[in-house]
């Protein structure tokens, strides 16, 4: 049984309720959605609309020219196009800006941003809501917890802004399979958990289901609700939860430490399908560009040395702590 993470880019699937080792279905891939968003010009904002630059080099403009631009003395003499000289600021310098703000919108102040939109108790309810991350203690789940969101925020792209823009106003419904908000998980990820724990408290083996009402929500409020940073603890943490019960049926191949579960959330390392004996260890990407099925590959330690989605944990886990 397979299922698909990688980092803010590729679709993740979660499957049979009856099948533990399965993940959440935590696809982020909406390039169907935002494309026709930027199709139209009348659609972008107008922030976004750099408009044309003949005006700049218009014969008479040299007198209205702005003061962060000099002109070359020579204009005055031939009436020349002018010749700019930038002051303070060059092109790459606005194309690293307009990524930042756009493309990365919380990179540099992922922390920050966790701090600032999430409410501190909901961290606590997250762990107090599922009994297996007590094998983790509360002090280094919400850490894991954290450098999970933390690395989502880091890759969280322009296609995020909008779908997250879409979800949070309630007109996300077809969103689907489509990851959302700051732990990047789908509301067909989120519904699917949800039937796990139902399962789980049908043969005994949990009282209560954390995420009961949310799989009862209509797909516009579920979005909605993804989207809501308040909430991203206890979804991450239900993510978590399913996790360690899986990578506990493998202890006696790996170490269940919070870099192994961090990497598992989003695994990047894969096997083919046809490879039995698991030699081959490959990245995601070098397995879709050659047309592979594969398994994700369990987070022994020779796939976390490979692994950057691992090295990436362990770099937010070192900030959080």
């Amino acid at each position: 049984m397979q299922f698909e993470q990688i980092d803010n880019a590729e679709p993740r699937s979660f499957g049979r309720v009856q099948d533990l080792t399965n993940q959440a279905n935590l696809s982020r891939s909406i390039h169907d959605l935002y494309k026709p968003i930027c199709n139209y010009r009348s659609d972008m904002p107008s922030s976004l609309d750099f408009g044309s630059g003949t005006d700049l080099y218009d014969s008479n403009y040299t007198d209205t020219m702005k003061p962060s631009v000099k002109v070359s003395p020579k204009v005055e003499q031939t009436r020349e196009q002018p010749e700019l000289i930038a002051q303070g600021i060059d092109f790459p310098n606005v194309v690293e800006i307009y990524k930042n703000e756009f493309e990365h919108k919380y990179r540099g102040r992922e922390l920050a941003t966790i701090e600032k939109d999430i409410p501190k108790e909901k961290w606590n309810i997250a762990y107090q809501a599922f009994p297996e991350l007590k094998q983790l203690g509360e002090k280094t789940a919400v850490m894991l917890m954290k450098a999970i969101i933390a690395n989502e925020l880091d890759h969280y792209g322009g296609e995020d802004v909008t779908q997250d823009a879409v979800a949070s106003t309630g007109h996300g419904g077809g969103l689907h399979g489509r990851s959302i908000g700051y732990g990047q998980i789908s509301p067909d990820g989120v519904r699917n958990m949800a039937k796990q724990f139902d399962w789980e408290v049908a043969h005994h083996q949990r009282a209560v289901n954390p995420l009961a009402k949310y799989e009862k929500m209509n797909d516009d409020k579920l979005a909605q609700e993804l989207a809501n940073p308040a909430n991203t603890p206890l979804f991450v943490a239900a993510h978590i939860a399913l996790d360690l019960k899986n990578l506990n049926r493998h202890a006696r191949e790996l170490q269940v430490t919070p870099a192994a579960l961090g990497y598992w959330y989003n695994a990047d390392m894969v096997y083919a399908k046809l490879d039995k004996k698991h030699e081959h260890l490959m990245t995601k990407k070098e397995a879709k560009a050659k047309h592979i099925q594969y398994d994700p590959a369990l987070p022994t330690d020779i796939v976390l040395q490979k692994s950057e989605h691992a090295a990436n944990i362990r770099k937010w886990l070192e900030q959080v702590n």
